[in-house]
């Protein structure tokens, strides 16, 4: 029978994507929880949520050592994970290779030195090789490069349970769910048209929503020592996880991406390449711990009711979208058609290129390459609606249309009327201030995270961190 007795547990990582939903769960059953934190801005929201932010670092052992005396259990959930579009990248994973190797030692030798009876570890089920039958825990892992610490981190694990206390290790599938910065990008792609695929949209995802993993967390309390998967009672296909976030936010898509394609950025996106039904029998059996939302389609419509994106957001991200089009369509037609763009641009029976002789086919040719890479940028911006790449995307519009407006405003006679002038001033104006609209707007109403403060089985989303 599990033991219901209020514990003291002290919890790393508590203002990441799970640790708000493990901190809360945890008090509500009873605990009395204490958070690691770093800066002012998260004491006060580990405050918020209940707990007692403590000042000490992931890598201080003896600061560490006198924070956990007198706690019954560590919960470890700090992990640095980069964005959806820095995945790809080794470099953007260093700092939680740090954390998962140097930082778990420190965790496990601290909690050893203070007499902790048992310590949760943070690991992932994505590293578990392709496979048709249930992947249990007995299945070895097929680790690729930037999930090498992985194994690192479980044998630290294996080692404080070798020392006398009760190891125990949760395996979580792929996180969704409020209050994670890569669901923002989902939700937001989604939002753009975009079936989010990623691998064979026939392989399998076997997900687990945060507010699950929360509860798994205080279940863990409870089980023996050992390695728990921890997953969504449904393994789905990638076609129907990605149909699932976008039915959550009421919007057909237009597209599938990226699919295979995401093979072609290099073996670290090996796990999203796997097809993977992991079985989470084994943590069922132990604690009695069901999950909420059974299956993704459950969890991404109670996710998408809490999503809120800025309102001005929005509108940046719909100026950026109308002027990649149109650079888009400039490019291509200059790129592909040099000759035509200069006799017929920009159409409508206007000839505005050709009252500028000579015609220079590898000029245009160039030109018609940077409208297009431009375009695409802007595109990109659009869909994925983060706040840097509509920067970018602002400056780029503004900057273009700056010596482009002023040129015309002095050659204006070069028009053949002076309706023709007076078009594409108004047109190079518009550009210039939707740019700069698109760098103001994208920064004026972008909570620090778009989800929507709220109470009940979801509870309410706090910020984001880099380091969590």
């Amino acid at each position: 029978m599990p033991d219901r007795t209020a514990k003291r547990v002290f919890v790393t990582g508590a203002t990441g994507a799970i640790g708000p939903h493990a901190v809360r769960a945890l008090i509500e059953a009873g605990h009395q929880v204490s958070a690691m934190v770093r800066t002012r801005e998260k004491a006060g929201v580990v405050a918020e949520m209940g707990a007692v932010p403590v000042f000490v670092s992931i890598f201080d052992v003896d600061g560490m050592t006198r924070a956990f005396e007198g706690h019954d259990a560590v919960v470890n959930l700090a992990t640095a994970i980069p964005s959806t579009f820095a995945y790809p990248f080794a470099r953007a994973w260093r700092d939680n290779a740090r954390i998962r190797t140097e930082g778990t030692t420190a965790v496990v030798d601290a909690a050893l030195a203070a007499g902790v009876g048992r310590v949760i570890q943070e690991s992932i089920a994505l590293a578990y090789p392709s496979r048709d039958d249930p992947i249990t825990e007995d299945v070895s892992m097929a680790i690729y490069p930037v999930v090498e610490s992985t194994p690192l981190s479980e044998n630290t694990i294996r080692r404080f349970t070798e020392a006398g206390g009760a190891g125990v290790v949760l395996r979580f599938g792929l996180f969704y769910g409020p209050g994670s910065s890569q669901n923002n990008d989902m939700l937001t792609m989604a939002k753009a048209g975009v079936r989010v695929v990623y691998g064979p949209p026939d392989g399998y995802f076997s997900p687990i929503h945060l507010v699950d993993a929360g509860r798994a967390v205080v279940a863990a309390l409870d089980a023996g020592a050992g390695v728990y998967n921890v997953v969504d009672d449904e393994p789905m296909t990638k076609h129907d996880y990605g149909q699932a976030i976008s039915d959550a936010v009421g919007r057909r898509p237009l597209i599938g991406a990226p699919g295979r394609l995401i093979g072609l950025a290099g073996q670290n996106m090996a796990a999203v390449m796997r097809s993977q039904r992991v079985s989470n029998q084994r943590f069922k059996d132990a604690t009695g711990w069901r999950p909420v939302y059974p299956n993704a389609r459950d969890g991404w419509r109670a996710t998408a009711d809490l999503w809120q994106p800025g309102r001005l957001l929005m509108l940046a991200r719909a100026l950026a979208a109308i002027i990649g089009i149109f650079f888009c369509a400039i490019g291509c037609w200059a790129t592909l058609a040099p000759s035509n763009w200069y006799q017929q641009f920009p159409g409508f029976g206007r000839h505005w290129a050709l009252s500028e002789p000579p015609y220079n086919e590898h000029l245009i040719t160039d030109l018609g390459g940077f409208y297009l890479a431009a375009g695409v940028a802007g595109v990109v911006a659009a869909v994925i609606g983060r706040q840097g790449w509509l920067l970018a995307m602002g400056l780029i519009a503004a900057i273009e249309a700056v010596p482009h407006l002023v040129f015309h405003a002095v050659h204006h006679h070069h028009f053949a009327t002076t309706g023709d002038a007076v078009a594409s001033l108004v047109l190079l104006a518009a550009q210039m201030v939707a740019g700069v609209a698109i760098m103001v707007l994208s920064g004026r109403d972008a909570p620090a995270s778009p989800w929507r403060r709220e109470g009940g089985s979801l509870g309410a989303s706090v910020r984001n961190s880099s380091i969590r």
